[in-house]
């Protein structure tokens, strides 16, 4: 950790919320739709088209993992 460079001062302010229903949805809006998925297999095409079935439940996982300060593993 010690060879990892320091965040660039003008990062340092950021992060220091949890991402609000707002942000989670704005996300979403900007993301490329045909990026690669992650290790879940799930795109980002499949959180855009289910955006609004799917927003509820981001909004209640992300401030647990940002209090948490984790993510689960799957």
């Amino acid at each position: 950790m010690a060879s990892l460079p320091a965040p660039a001062t003008r990062f340092r302010g950021l992060l220091t919320e949890a991402p609000t229903p707002d942000d989670i949805e704005a996300q979403l809006q900007h993301a490329r739709g045909a990026s690669s998925p992650g290790l879940d297999g799930v795109g980002y095409d499949v959180y855009k088209r289910f955006a609004i079935q799917l927003l509820p439940a981001l909004t209640a996982a992300f401030p647990r993992c940002w209090e948490a300060q984790r993510v689960p593993q799957s």
